[in-house]
């Protein structure tokens, strides 16, 4: 009787915290004219997920290497400041009038005051080059080179979800401006303990009263 409540707890506890796996969302498109393939990527993206928090940088703020938006800081290294895009470029623009961008390479790096579950954006660039992303994160999430299209005229989204991470970065390699914008990500909810969690935790408690 004994082993029987401590592997009837052991499967409780293993199925309530099973690991999900790391799902990631990309495509390019050419620019102009290719906004809605980006919009309908982060539709699918977003279904399933809850509430999304959203970023389009069109307020006020002021730019430099680290800027404080409240629910996460942006930073830059490595590379020039940060700048702020304005004026709606239809071969530039994904969302709204503005976008934060730089131009060459740098490091660009996303902290959250929440660890998240799934982040979402749009990039964009205009120039006579192609350049290279690749994506990292706090969990030890890893992509190369996630847009690797020829086209110097594009547009891109990465969405990435079913994670939980406290930051994530963009490795960008370019002679390019390039752009980013329309950020949306779902934070991490901690709740009271489950029904679940509980009779995981009541059977083991209970192996270890008849024990004694």
């Amino acid at each position: 009787m004994k082993f029987k409540y401590l592997v009837i707890g052991a499967l409780l506890c293993s199925v309530n915290y099973a690991a999900h796996a790391t799902l990631i969302n990309t495509v390019e498109v050419d620019m102009p004219g290719g906004v809605p393939t980006l919009q309908a990527e982060r539709a699918i993206w977003a279904s399933g997920l809850n509430s999304l928090i959203t970023e389009g940088f069109e307020g006020a703020f002021t730019v430099s290497n680290s800027i404080d938006f409240g629910s996460f800081i942006v930073s830059i290294s490595g590379g020039p400041s940060l700048m702020q895009f304005s004026g709606a470029n239809p071969s530039t623009r994904t969302e709204g009038n503005n976008a934060l961008g730089f131009s060459s390479s740098a490091v660009l790096t996303f902290s959250f005051l929440e660890n998240i579950s799934a982040f979402g954006i749009d990039w964009s660039s205009l120039e006579s080059s192609r350049s290279s992303l690749d994506y990292s994160d706090s969990e030890g999430n890893s992509f190369t080179n996630i847009f690797p299209s020829n086209n110097s005229v594009t547009a891109g989204f990465f969405g990435i979800s079913d994670v939980n991470i406290s930051s994530l970065s963009f490795s960008v390699d370019s002679v390019e401006t390039l752009e980013f914008d329309f950020i949306q990500f779902e934070t991490i909810q901690v709740s009271e303990p489950t029904t679940l969690s509980l009779m995981c935790l009541l059977l083991i408690a209970m192996f270890r009263f008849r024990r004694s």
